[in-house]
């Protein structure tokens, strides 16, 4: 079984999780994925404690970067300026 990037896993919630991807009904998966939704609410992963304050300063050279405080960087469209 696949775990998540926190080596979490549990059977019950794995079984839910191939129940609606095996259901083809668009109102039976959506009873589905809200039965996922309500167990991971009663059964955190993790809780978080608290999130770090994320201070960015960019270069004018840097151009279409997009800060992005709850995520890793992604830096696929960003480029730099050749002309600054």
């Amino acid at each position: 079984a696949e775990a998540s990037y926190d080596a979490w896993e549990d059977a019950e919630l794995r079984a839910l999780i191939e129940e609606a991807s095996a259901t083809i009904d668009i109102d039976a998966r959506a009873d589905v994925y809200t039965r996922i939704h309500q167990y991971m609410y009663e059964n955190p992963p993790f809780i978080y404690l608290y999130y770090p304050n994320v201070f960015e300063a960019i270069n004018s050279a840097v151009q279409n970067y997009t800060p992005r405080p709850a995520e890793d960087y992604n830096l696929k469209n960003v480029w730099l300026a050749l002309d600054n």
